[in-house]
């Protein structure tokens, strides 16, 4: 068994993301208790667009509280999970990947589109476009993402030489 050099578990920490989605849930309740408290002809119609509202929110933030992303970098291999999406490990050999790089994107160029990509990376993520960019020997690209970027760095350092 290869020994283990670095370790992380990610969980969805986008808090503005989250007291928005609460906000909006908590307004489309107000509504709905306001046309409880005065009935208009509109009682049924905004009780079933709120139920169904609130239920999309919910399960928005279920999602988002229970997305998680367990990297593992050892001397031989990069393993990597993503729940709810992924129901086994994925394990990258060293000897099957022809180059990596780190990619540490600013917080604010997140959000204006300059990360989207068009081309058939698969994408492991939790924390935007930060992490470790793949490219194996046939062809498939892979971003891992991680928010302890200079320890993976340092990591790499001693499995692998990266760069293209």
């Amino acid at each position: 068994m290869a020994k283990k050099i670095y370790r992380e578990k990610q969980t969805f920490n986008n808090r503005f993301l989250t007291i928005a989605l609460a906000v909006l849930g908590l307004l489309v309740m107000g509504r709905m208790v306001s046309e409880v408290v005065n009935p208009g002809d509109r009682l049924i119609t905004v009780m079933i667009a709120g139920v169904l509202v609130i239920t999309i929110l919910g399960g928005w933030l279920w999602y988002l509280y229970n997305l998680r992303l367990k990297v593992t970098v050892s001397e031989e291999t990069i393993t990597f999970k993503m729940k709810p999406w992924q129901g086994k490990k994925q394990r990258i050999a060293w000897d099957d990947v022809q180059c990596c790089e780190i990619i540490q994107t600013p917080e604010l160029a997140q959000w204006q589109g300059g990360n989207i990509t068009f081309n058939h990376e698969r994408r492991y993520s939790v924390s935007g476009r930060n992490g470790l960019h793949l490219i194996t020997k046939d062809g498939k690209e892979y971003f891992v993402g991680s928010s302890k970027l200079n320890e993976l760095k340092d990591a790499l350092k001693k499995v692998f030489d990266c760069g293209c």
